[in-house]
């Protein structure tokens, strides 16, 4: 199991200082994915939805070794 941080940027950044146990960079993915999907979740309840946001996995030392976008995880269908 590694430590991955997911720091959030809208703009400004809201870093992650605790992190998350998981077994792997997929599941860090996934686990952003989700994230992402919550947040843009209470967002489309208030009437926006900002795809530009972004999340960005990082390990223990620092180093960001995924960055996973708002429009990432969503399809938009017209």
């Amino acid at each position: 199991m590694s430590r991955y941080f997911f720091h959030h940027y809208d703009g400004s950044i809201c870093v992650d200082d605790e992190g998350t146990e998981l077994a792997s960079l997929d599941a860090a993915r996934a686990f952003a994915l989700r994230a992402i999907r919550d947040t843009a979740g209470h967002q489309l309840f208030d009437g926006t939805l900002h795809l530009t946001q972004r999340i960005e996995i990082a390990e223990r030392s620092g180093e960001v070794v995924g960055i996973v976008r708002f429009s990432d995880a969503v399809t938009i269908v017209g």
